[in-house]
């Protein structure tokens, strides 16, 4: 393996953590909005007798509920994430050291 297969590995771990981080950002938000705002969130697309201010008023908070991550789909994006970021460090350590000057080290 050299640099290539480091950048390729390190391109794939940075989707994995974007994923991973996109994931974390929408979950923190609805769950900011249950503690806040619970009077004015709804899931979208999924079954449910609110009032129609909560589900088209100016201060409701939506999210799509036919897409929301499953536990099983939460886990399966963490898994990515950490074989991701194991191929990322055996793709860099197999580059020889005197070699290794001319890419970014992996993040911590």
């Amino acid at each position: 393996m050299g640099a290539d297969a480091y950048l390729a590995a390190r391109a794939a771990f940075e989707r994995a953590n974007a994923n991973v981080s996109n994931l974390g950002t929408r979950i923190a938000r609805i769950g900011e909005a249950l503690k806040i705002n619970r009077g004015s969130f709804c899931f979208s697309n999924v079954q449910g007798g609110f009032p129609a201010e909560v589900v088209m008023g100016r201060q409701s908070i939506t999210d799509d509920g036919n897409t929301w991550p499953s536990a099983t789909a939460i886990n399966a994006s963490l898994v990515e994430w950490h074989q991701a970021k194991q191929a990322m460090l055996n793709a860099y350590g197999s580059i020889p050291q005197d070699q290794r000057s001319g890419v970014v080290p992996p993040p911590q």
